[in-house]
């Protein structure tokens, strides 16, 4: 099993799989009723791709 990664912001997981990462799933998040979470494959390019995100957003 492939170890994953957890995003809380749809943005920046539509960012993400802009870029080529691989989302393997959703799902409801527990501890914020209503809101979702966006679960990925944990690579190098993911991180590199969210440090991308965050210098383009800030």
């Amino acid at each position: 099993m492939e170890k994953q990664f957890v995003i809380h912001s749809q943005k920046m997981a539509g960012w993400l799989m802009y870029k080529g990462n691989k989302m393997i799933k959703t799902a409801q998040n527990k501890r914020q009723l209503g809101y979702h979470i966006f679960i990925f494959a944990d690579t190098d390019k993911l991180h590199i791709d969210m440090t991308e995100y965050t210098k383009c957003t800030t």
